[in-house]
Order: structure tokens, then C-alpha cells, then sequence
């Protein structure tokens, strides 16, 4: 009978201890398929590795949720995703891949928090997708704020309203030349008070007040003159835009979306000569992909050979 038990027992060592072998091996597979990007296969290592446990904070977890992103198969990576942030020990690379993968669904808002938390110790990475998330978000409640602002102040009331006090102060700080009696001056004066908020009465000033008055013009400024020609920096998705700090000083950078990603220019150049020596400059500056572009009539940029 204890022979029994004895080797029972051995089995039920055996068989657990070839199981969890077989699962840490799962693991090593899907491991060494995510460093190689075979996103697909990785995937359902993960998967497998994952069913048989109940630890929803493992950190591979993540590796699991960057899989599904990457397969396209995004309810399940979302899900995965806000399992493993309610977990303790979150650490500073796992807030940027979160942020990272709401980039991609558009979620910029939401993204901006974890961006924001990873600044401490990822500051420069963290500042370049928290500048990208606040690039992509729309513009309406800043441009109703700002109609909002200028209905209530009413600029060109507000002038008016000084062009008149000014007035008014000069009249009453003016001689003025009157040829009646001193009553007369007296209700003149008090006519000038009565018409304090009115427009601006000119026929009792004298030809050197009405001169003053006047505004001076304003100089015309000549509008700088630009070349048609720039330089295309490349095509990129949301969460995948490279650091632009190292060419926005060779011109103007300008962006513009283009099914679901985003295309860096750089314009304003003063001829093509400039445009093309920058195309040069962003190439040594890692951007491969630079090369040079016409602005047509119509608004398009047209690579030029």
C-alpha cells in the first residue's frame, strides 16, 4: 500500500512538474516571437500560456496586449490593456504602450494621463507623444471660446467709447473761442457733458484740435514671398511619429493627414536650392525616406525627381 501512494505521488510531481515545464516553454516561444515581430504566433503562445493561470498582473501581459494590437484583433488588446493598468507595480514603459496603443484607436484624450505620468522617468519620450496626442485633438471648443470672448468684448465698441472720452478731454482742456455772452458759454459746456457717451462733436473745435484727432495711417508691410518647393520628411502612423526636434530649424514644419497617418513637411523655403541642400540635411538627420516636393495650385505636394 505505501508502494501505491509512493508512486502515485511521483506521478502527480511528474505531471505537474512537466506541465509547468511546458508552460514556461510557451512562454520562451511567444517571448522570442514578439522580439521578432511574429505578432500572430506570439499571440497564441500568450494565450496558451495565459489560460492555464489566473495572474491577470503577469507582465507579459502587455507583450500579450501589444500582440492583439498588432493583429488587428483590438476589443481583446483594449480589454487585456485595462486589466493589466488596474494592477499594482505598473511601471513607466507599460504607460507609454497604453498611450501608445490609444493613439492608434484615436483615444488622444485618454492617452494624454499616462503620457503624463511616464514623464518622470521617460521625460523625453513622454513629452514627444504628449505633444502628438495635443497636435490631434480638435480644435472647436478653442476656436468657440475664443467667439464667445470677442461677443462679449466688442472691440470696436470699446474704441469708440475711448475715442469719445478722449475728445470730450480736449474740448474741455481746449480755449476755445466764443464771441457770446457768458451765459451762452455756459450752457456750450454743459451740452459738451450732455453728449459724453454720443459721438464725438467737431463743429465747435478749432482746425488744430479737429487735426489731432485724426489717426495716424499704418505702413504697409511687403508679404514675404516663399518658393513653391519643400521637403517631405516622411509618412507615419499616430504612435509611430519620429522626434522633429532635430530638423525644425532648417523651415516651417507642416503637417497633414492622409488615411490614418500622418505626412511631415518642411516649407517656406526661399527658392529650390534651399529645399533641396535640406533634403540632404534630413537624410544625415535619420529621415531616409526625405525628399523633395512642389506645392501645386492646387494644394497638393508633388514629389519632384
Amino acid at each position: 500500500m505505501n508502494i501505491f501512494l509512493k508512486k502515485a505521488l511521483l506521478l502527480l510531481l511528474t505531471v505537474g512538474f512537466f506541465s509547468q515545464l511546458m508552460a514556461q516553454k510557451k512562454l520562451a516561444l511567444a517571448n522570442e516571437c514578439f522580439n521578432v515581430k511574429a505578432y500572430y504566433l506570439a499571440s497564441r503562445y500568450y494565450q496558451d500560456f495565459f489560460d492555464k493561470r489566473t495572474d491577470d498582473c503577469h507582465p507579459d501581459q502587455v507583450k500579450l496586449a501589444q500582440s492583439l494590437a498588432a493583429t488587428q484583433q483590438l476589443a481583446r488588446a483594449k480589454a487585456t490593456f485595462e486589466t493589466y493598468m488596474n494592477c499594482q507595480g505598473v511601471s513607466p514603459a507599460d504607460d507609454i504602450a497604453y498611450g501608445k496603443f490609444l493613439m492608434d484607436i484615436k483615444a488622444y484624450k485618454k492617452a494624454i494621463p499616462y503620457f503624463e505620468r511616464a514623464m518622470n522617468t521617460e521625460p523625453q519620450l513622454a513629452r514627444h507623444y504628449l505633444l502628438v496626442c495635443q497636435t490631434a485633438l480638435p480644435k472647436q471648443q478653442e476656436s468657440t471660446t475664443t467667439v464667445l470672448i470677442k461677443q462679449e468684448i466688442k472691440p470696436s465698441e470699446a474704441i469708440l467709447v475711448k475715442e469719445n472720452r478722449a475728445t470730450i478731454n480736449r474740448v474741455e482742456t481746449s480755449p476755445i473761442t466764443v464771441s457770446t455772452e457768458k451765459n451762452q458759454t455756459n450752457e456750450t459746456v454743459g451740452d459738451t457733458k450732455f453728449y459724453e457717451s454720443s459721438p464725438p462733436i467737431r463743429t465747435n473745435l478749432s482746425p488744430e484740435t479737429s487735426k489731432t484727432t485724426d489717426k495716424p495711417s499704418t505702413p504697409l508691410v511687403a508679404e514675404k514671398k516663399f518658393s513653391p518647393y519643400g521637403v517631405r520628411l516622411g509618412t507615419y502612423k499616430p504612435s509611430g511619429i519620429p522626434d522633429l526636434s532635430s530638423v525644425e530649424g532648417y523651415g516651417r514644419i507642416e503637417q497633414r493627414k492622409w488615411n490614418g497617418k500622418v505626412i511631415f513637411f518642411l516649407v517656406d523655403f526661399p527658392n529650390r536650392v534651399e529645399a533641396e541642400a535640406t533634403v540632404k540635411l534630413a537624410v544625415q538627420k535619420n529621415f531616409r525616406s526625405a525628399t523633395l516636393v512642389k506645392k501645386l495650385a492646387s494644394g497638393r505636394m508633388k514629389s519632384v525627381r
